[in-house]
């Protein structure tokens, strides 16, 4: 659950160029048997000056990397909303999104089948915000400035005694990672804050703020 940003390009840039930034819950992606798979579906939101003028947009998507993501019409999500994201599979090949607007009252639920030669493993889960890949290059990443995340957990359903998983907390099987991401020049623009078991502060900082900007 989180907040979605407004779109925004680097304080004092209007370069007629897209920035992007995307905000997304998966499973596997991060080492382990599951490293070349992600089920994943989030949020994309993009922002381009042009003329003093800044303009963007914000999707949802859902995706099962390697395949690329498919952008989805429903709930529609606008900045300052707040919105639930879902994902679940209930097979090796078979998954769901679930998409839930607090802020309009609206949901959506999106199957998704995994490409050939890929399922999942379970092996890992992600709670992401980061620029993603457009036209198979890593976008600038757009100045979201921050992102609260809240009530984010992970379980195996199926089992009766299921070991949980908080998006902030130590867990008792397997190891809680803190990655940052960079920009071309491999200084850092993205980092998360662990505030607690149940609460991520995602902000942007460096070339993605602008000059004189870290952090935003």
């Amino acid at each position: 659950m989180f907040v979605v940003p407004t779109p925004r390009v680097p304080f004092g840039t209007c370069d007629q160029t897209y920035y992007y930034s995307s905000y997304w819950p998966g499973i596997d992606g991060n080492g382990g048997a599951g490293f070349n798979d992600v089920l994943q579906g989030g949020l994309e939101i993009a922002a381009i000056c042009i003329n003093g003028i800044t303009s963007g947009y914000t999707i949802p998507w859902v995706e099962w990397y390697p395949a690329y993501s498919v952008g989805v019409s429903a709930p529609a999500m606008n900045p300052g909303d707040l919105v639930f994201v879902e994902v679940w599979n209930t097979s090796p090949t078979q998954g769901y999104v679930f998409f839930y607007n607090y802020s309009t009252d609206s949901s959506a639920e999106y199957s998704v089948t995994a490409p050939p030669g890929t399922a999942a493993y379970g092996s890992s889960v992600e709670w992401i915000v980061e620029r993603p890949t457009v036209g198979n290059v890593l976008a600038n990443l757009a100045n979201y400035v921050a992102s609260p995340w809240s009530e984010g957990v992970a379980w195996n359903y199926a089992n009766p005694n299921p070991t949980v998983y908080w998006m902030g907390a130590t867990p008792d099987v397997g190891t809680i990672e803190n990655l940052t991401m960079v920009d071309n020049t491999n200084q850092p623009i993205s980092s998360v804050t662990i505030e607690g078991p149940n609460f991520l502060w995602f902000e942007n900082s460096g070339s993605s703020c602008g000059a004189n900007q870290q952090p935003c």
